[in-house]
């Protein structure tokens, strides 16, 4: 009988048979598993010195330039000496006195079973063709080093490469094996593409069986563990983490994870500890929360490195074979760095270690603080467009803004024409309108361009959704488009609530690889995200939720909120805001709009509601509106007000230059205010 692979890989010593390759080696240093050789002179790989190391108790080789890649004997003799997965193979067999394995010649395998064929007997088929086979077995070569892969793992699982054929071009690529084994048998497999063709489906599952089979290294749960299992979505992942020493089982997708956990409960192996170690995208972070509904904790994987641009985006280790090639290729050029000191094991290590501990600071230092800093300083820079407010304010930041106010002092105009100036410096914003139509908002934006533009030849939003239609409206068009592509009016309806919200804007994020600004019209007719709340109760929890969604989200979110009637008469004030106390502590930033009249001596002087009420609307009525925005709470800076001119009409709101009182001011013929004395 054939001696197994993996005993013959340690058999045959990798020392005796470099020495007797004419290499040199230093003397024996360090000291356990650590104990290590140098290879002196050139490296036989690039020529450099210095930086080629043998560990003989281990019997594997690692080179701290990357150079190549670490590994067994086998690897040395398909990395050093080039040969074939093949020619290594039988060349460790001589080495060791053995008969290597029988491998004829045989014709290509075939891209799928033949009818009468097992799915084991199809998986040894094409792995044995694949050695047999110089081109197959480069492309498999290709593939493992790629991936940090080793020859050891190709031969336990029995991974192989196969033609394959395009559908849609006729074009030839190849496809690469990855089996699932369970008591002895291959139960499912999947077909990786390699270099094919754009468009080709990545992964191509085996068919007629169900995927609740793709249960990677499921034989574990036939055993009891003390020490934790890695649950990582692909097989790859898994093998990197079976080589840094740990169990791993992959569950091949994340719609796997119920059916998964129904096996593992039912198994020897439920009070095992299981550790996630999922994809950072969406769905991983989604497979990561459903498993903390399980009562398991999931891996945190650094952030690798921070991408210098607009948005601020950092560049996550998408997956654990990321986060591993991305370790190996930053090791310390010290000797005893070996895989127990790579930055991902030591960082697992230590997860393992505090997984009782998931909120402890150490962790937020290592994982989550530098993501956090750099969401903050992604918006610091960013200005609203209103010069006077962008020095108060010193940037935005991610948090929650609120902004309130009675009706007819343009709340929505407001926010909405954050919104396009914004967009207008090239910022991705979503705007949220849970009243307005599309066509309403637009029509607004280009009525308030055509006022930017030329406030005596400006066109409103009501002529143009009348059919007005003139050289300026043109002009407001053309220029508006400018920038349109970068803000999105979203209409909502009675089922648009926070939770539907936070979605569009996770795949907003995913698609787009930028995160937005968001603005929300409005508080009030948000429905709960359950059903039954009192309205009080309804916007206290969508309040909650929303600051919860822009800290989670990385980014600044907008919520319009109307007033209590009561306050319709009184300067702005939390009290005014609708049903909900909730907005004062929860808020980060809160802003009340209210008509310039109500802060004037001559207003306040006032006894009688209706004289107030006379004044307050002869204010209303006005063509353009002198407002007031008071910041009532700002977390991060002062408080102050802050005077406006609102053009109604055209949807506009301009900033005023300082003049004081409204009572000490009056309009010139181009509605300019100047100041005036009494």
């Amino acid at each position: 009988m054939t001696t197994n692979l993996s005993e013959l890989k340690q058999r045959v010593s990798l020392v005796d048979y470099v020495e007797s390759q004419g290499y040199s080696l230093s003397a024996l240093r360090g000291s356990g598993h650590k104990a290590y050789r140098g290879v002196l002179g050139a490296c036989p790989a690039c020529g450099h010195k210095g930086h080629l190391f043998i560990y003989p108790n281990t019997n594997s080789f690692f080179s701290y330039s990357n150079c190549v890649k670490s590994g067994s004997i086998i690897d040395w003799f398909m990395q050093i000496e080039k040969l074939s997965l093949k020619e290594s193979v039988q060349k460790l067999y001589a080495l060791a006195g053995e008969v290597p394995p029988v491998m004829n010649n045989q014709e290509a395998i075939v891209a799928q079973p033949l009818d009468t064929e097992n799915l084991t007997s199809y998986v040894l088929r094409a792995h044995e063709a694949t050695l047999n086979d110089p081109e197959l077995a480069e492309a498999l070569r290709t593939f493992c080093a790629e991936r940090l892969l080793t020859a050891p793992q190709v031969f336990e699982h029995k991974l192989a490469v196969i033609h394959w054929t395009s559908k849609k071009t006729g074009e030839q690529y190849k496809r690469v094996i990855l089996p699932v084994w369970k008591g002895g048998s291959v139960v499912w497999y999947t077909r990786r593409a390699i270099d094919a063709p754009e468009g080709e489906t990545r992964f191509m599952d085996v068919s007629g069986v169900s995927k609740s089979e793709a249960i990677f290294n499921i034989d574990y749960l036939d055993e009891i563990h003390r020490e934790p299992i890695l649950l990582t979505e692909s097989i790859i992942d898994a093998l990197n983490l079976e080589e840094l020493g740990y169990k791993a089982i992959a569950i091949n997708s994340t719609g796997n994870l119920d059916n998964f956990m129904k096996k593992f409960k039912a198994s020897k192996a439920s009070q095992t500890v299981l550790i996630g170690a999922f994809d950072s995208d969406q769905a991983g972070q989604a497979c990561a929360a459903k498993l903390l509904s399980y009562g398991y904790i999931s891996l945190k994987k650094p952030c690798l490195k921070v991408k210098q641009t607009k948005q601020g985006l950092l560049e996550d280790a998408t997956d654990i074979n990321d986060w591993y090639v991305h370790s190996l290729e930053n090791a310390q050029n010290a000797p005893d760095d070996d895989l127990d000191d790579l930055s991902i094991k030591v960082s697992i290590d230590k997860q393992i270690a505090l997984r009782g501990r998931v909120d402890n600071v150490e962790s937020y230092l290592e994982f989550d603080m530098l993501s956090d800093l750099a969401k903050i300083s992604a918006y610091q820079d960013k200005q609203i467009g209103f010069p006077k407010l962008d020095a108060k304010m010193n940037g935005l930041q991610v948090g929650l803004y609120v902004v309130g106010g009675v009706s007819s002092v343009g709340k929505t105009t407001f926010v909405h024409q954050l919104a396009d100036q914004l967009a207008e410096q090239g910022n991705h914003v979503l705007y949220f309108s849970l009243e307005q139509s599309k066509l309403e908002m637009v029509t607004k934006s280009i009525a308030r361009t055509s006022a930017k533009l030329d406030l005596k030849q400006a066109i409103s939003s009501i002529a143009i959704r009348k059919g007005a239609n003139n050289s300026m409206l043109q002009q407001a068009i053309e220029t508006y488009k400018t920038y349109a592509s970068n803000i999105s009016v979203i209409e909502g309806n009675f089922e648009t609530n926070v939770l539907t919200i936070q979605a569009y804007i996770q795949q907003y994020i995913e698609l787009n690889n930028v995160r937005p600004i968001v603005m929300i019209d409005y508080l009030q007719i948000m429905p709960p995200i359950e059903k039954g709340m009192s309205d009080k109760a309804a916007v206290d929890v969508n309040v909650r939720e929303l600051k919860r969604m822009s800290h989670q989200e990385g980014v600044p979110i907008f919520v319009i909120s109307s007033f209590n009637r009561a306050n319709y008469l009184a300067p702005v004030s939390f009290e005014a805001f609708k049903e909900s106390g909730g907005i004062e502590y929860t808020a980060d930033v809160v802003w009340g709009l209210q008509l310039g009249v109500i802060s004037t001596e001559e207003f306040l002087k006032l006894d009688k509601q209706s004289e107030k009420i006379i004044m307050v609307n002869k204010s209303k009525a006005a063509e353009i509106r002198d407002i007031e925005l008071v910041c009532l709470k700002n977390r991060n800076g002062s408080l102050f007000t802050q005077k406006f001119s609102y053009h109604a009409k055209y949807d506009y709101y301009q900033e005023n230059e300082g003049l004081g009182d409204f009572t000490t001011a009056q309009r010139n013929e181009k509605g300019e205010r100047v100041k005036v004395r009494l």
